[in-house]
């Protein structure tokens, strides 16, 4: 009678050991760690008997012990992911998360899931317990500008390979060329005839914004024209309307992110103001574009998937050759155009008060 039938079948409330499967085959604790974790430099097993203990561990559901693995090769196999945000901020890397988890498991590493707060005033003894208690290997960090100089300080002492996403910097960093997407996508708006075309943006400190802005002002000054800036404003106030009203020439706003579009198109919607019959609209990032704003957006699409694979491939090297830094990667981002800007290319060269002159009397 095998080990694992013993008093009637597997024991329900015990972890299945390769020890176990090693007695109910007949074979050597080594074979079956061969035969479930193949390595070039180990004895090779006959094909069938492989075959054996594979479908056996399958049929016991056996899974492998990590604290042994970990012993053996002095390594936690656990790469951190860390979202530092602010209650109140909302920022998915929507897709990032995904690359993350799709390459840490192609390499056989679990992704820890680290939540809090970039406001560590409430809790000040929590993050040192993460790097104390968590086990480990790397860490990933998406903070968008929302990390305290307290956490920062923690995490620069912390002696922990870290790898930043969506953060611009020479090393250890995976972030995307913001000032070309949004030169580009400014310089699309130019193409379809637009001059009045405004940028509306956030007031986040964070690289995104600030070379988004730069590479709007510069594609603008090279054709000629004046750049017109919009901070965010509350979508409930009335501010857009005004603003609006004040600003009957706009023919194209270029929006910092897809949220802001969305957010946009609903303040349009309120002054009657319909897109892209009165104006376009563009975002960035492709986070949600299409199935979510009223009218498909035309936007710059992050390759966030990649970038997510990216940070681990980046962290993996950091692990592997004990490193303290390896150079950041810098991703293209893709202009996708949708029907937001399309009826902009049937325009025929008219005054904007003429291209304009159907538009509703603004509230």
């Amino acid at each position: 009678m095998s080990a694992l039938s013993k008093g009637g079948g597997p024991q329900a409330h015990r972890r299945v050991t390769l020890r176990d499967l090693a007695l109910e085959l007949g074979v050597s604790d080594r074979a079956v760690s061969q035969a479930l974790n193949p390595r070039a430099s180990n004895v090779k097993l006959n094909p069938k008997t492989a075959e054996r203990i594979q479908e056996l561990a399958v049929l016991r559901n056996y899974r492998r012990d990590s604290r042994a693995r970990s012993m053996r090769y002095g390594r936690f196999y656990n790469i951190g992911y860390f979202e530092a945000k602010k209650k109140t901020t909302a920022w998915p890397l929507l897709g990032a998360e995904s690359g993350v988890c799709d390459a840490a498991s192609a390499h056989d590493y679990h992704i820890v899931l680290v939540r809090l707060p970039s406001d560590m005033s409430s809790e000040p003894e929590a993050v040192p317990s993460i790097f104390r208690e968590s086990s480990l290997d790397a860490l990933i960090i998406s903070h968008a500008g929302n990390l305290t100089e307290e956490l920062e300080n923690i995490i620069d002492t912390s002696g922990m390979p870290i790898i930043y996403l969506n953060e611009k910097k020479s090393h250890n960093a995976v972030y995307v060329d913001d000032f070309r997407g949004s030169q580009e996508i400014t310089r699309y708006l130019i193409s379809l005839g637009n001059r009045k075309i405004v940028h509306y943006t956030d007031t986040l400190s964070h690289y995104s914004a600030i070379d988004r802005k730069a590479g709007y002002e510069k594609a603008m000054k090279e054709a000629g024209l004046k750049p017109e800036i919009l901070k965010s404003v509350d979508s409930h106030s009335g501010e857009c309307s005004a603003w609006l009203d004040a600003h009957k020439d706009v023919e194209a706003i270029a929006c910092y992110n897809d949220l802001f579009a969305l957010h946009m198109f609903r303040m349009l919607y309120h002054t009657g103001i319909r897109v892209p019959t009165h104006l376009a609209l563009t975002g960035f990032g492709d986070d949600f574009s299409r199935d979510c704003c009223p009218v498909e957006l035309t936007t710059m699409r992050t390759p966030f998937y990649e970038m997510g694979k990216a940070a681990v491939e980046m962290a993996l090297e950091l692990i592997n050759g004990n490193l303290l830094s390896v150079p950041s990667r810098v991703f293209s981002q893709e202009l996708v155009v949708r029907d937001s800007t399309r009826n902009r290319l049937d325009d025929k060269p008219s005054s904007n008060s003429k291209r304009r002159a159907n538009q509703p009397k603004l509230a």
